[in-house]
């Protein structure tokens, strides 16, 4: 492909992009694409070639373009067991208390609706 279909191959597409950018709230892409006639596969092409050109058009220093990705290490990081019969200090102060057979659920005032009729649903059915 010579200079001059790429350039208008890279500005077609970059309309194209832009409106899709555009599109409604809450049309997907892929519905976008599909109501306008586009090839997703090829859509998909030439945004990473448009975004790949800007990047090189930025002007940053060639050693940062070029650079390999940073590997990443993992280390394990051993926990300390607590003893047995050790107290741990708990800074949650409970505003209700529920006790069933051996189960003591500690509740705050700003629990929501939804989360006490859940753990009360859990209570039932644990009967």
């Amino acid at each position: 492909m010579d200079k001059i279909t790429h350039e208008i191959r890279l500005s077609n597409w970059k309309a194209v992009i832009e409106q899709c950018s555009l599109r409604p709230a809450g049309q997907t892409v892929k519905q976008w694409l599909a109501d306008n006639g586009i090839n997703e596969k090829t859509y998909y092409y030439w945004q990473r070639r448009i975004r790949k050109e800007v990047f090189r058009q930025t002007n940053l220093p060639q050693e940062i373009q070029s650079q390999e990705p940073a590997s990443v290490s993992f280390a394990e990081i051993p926990l300390i067991p607590v003893q047995s019969g050790a107290a741990m200090e708990i800074s949650f102060h409970a505003d209700a208390v529920i006790k069933t057979g051996n189960t003591t659920i500690g509740l705050s005032n700003s629990i929501s609706d939804r989360l006490l009729d859940r753990i009360m649903g859990g209570i039932g059915h644990a009967r």
